[in-house]
């Protein structure tokens, strides 16, 4: 028996007795991947999310669709371009999400890379740090969106989780008061899969450091290319399903 359904916008869940389900949606914007290829859905214009709540704890965060064709394999300043999958030939391509549950590539890189499945691992991370550190039983909307991801503009966004995953002080800011409920996870299976994702965006302080280089020193676009590729699947690596339920005590299936 079906107890009671609850929604967080589009994170969805219902409890069954004892066991909580969850629910997928958003079928209408996935990507068709039947043949092992990776082709693009054309979900159309953006569209404004309603607010995730009311009163305390509301947000305008922005449920975000959006196309953006990409004529060049050259990628903009971001590098997400070169990936460890060749993402040049994969046109268009699609920023899809609800921006603070959102992953730090695909916010801050334009065009944006191509979606990955560790990118989906990365928004669970957001969900769960959302619940760490506004949960309130006092309040009617229990949890509701950290506010320093509470924006319309996903390049800020995207700037702020970068800094939450690699600077302490940003770290500090946004758990410095969990509820007692999710502290001991903090020593456990979020601390772990934090760890995880900092070790993730950590590298790309390396992909930097390789461009800075090459504008100084000038360099063959194929071997920089491979240098680049080469540190993407190593960003991948990191952020596996095996490692992602080990890091949460599940088993893997």
């Amino acid at each position: 028996m079906l107890h009671r359904d609850i929604s967080l916008n589009n994170i969805m869940w219902f409890t069954r007795e004892s066991e909580i389900v969850g629910v997928l949606c958003d079928w209408d914007l996935a990507a068709d991947h039947s043949n092992g290829d990776r082709r693009a859905v054309d979900v159309g214009p953006s569209d404004a999310a309603a607010p995730f709540g009311e009163g305390e704890g509301k947000t305008t965060s922005l449920r975000w669709n959006e196309r953006i064709d990409s004529k060049t394999s050259n990628p903009p300043e971001g590098v997400q371009g070169t990936a460890a999958t060749s993402e040049a030939q994969v046109q268009p391509r699609f920023r899809t999400g609800t921006g603070p549950f959102m992953a730090v590539d695909l916010l801050i890189s334009n065009p944006p890379p191509l979606h990955k499945y560790r990118h989906d691992l990365e928004s669970f991370l957001y969900i769960y740090v959302c619940a760490a550190a506004t949960f309130d039983p006092t309040r009617k909307q229990t949890i509701v969106v950290v506010e320093e991801w509470n924006s319309h503009d996903l390049h800020s966004i995207g700037l702020s989780k970068s800094q939450f995953l690699t600077r302490t002080d940003a770290y500090d800011a946004i758990l410095k008061a969990p509820h007692a409920d999710f502290k001991v996870m903090l020593d456990g299976p979020l601390g772990d899969l934090y760890d995880m994702f900092s070790a993730v965006e950590h590298q790309m302080s390396v992909v930097h450091q390789v461009l800075r280089q090459i504008r100084r020193e000038g360099s063959d676009p194929v071997k920089t290319k491979a240098k680049v590729d080469e540190i993407q699947k190593h960003r991948d690596a990191l952020a596996t399903y095996e490692i992602f339920m080990e890091n949460l005590r599940e088993p893997v299936y």
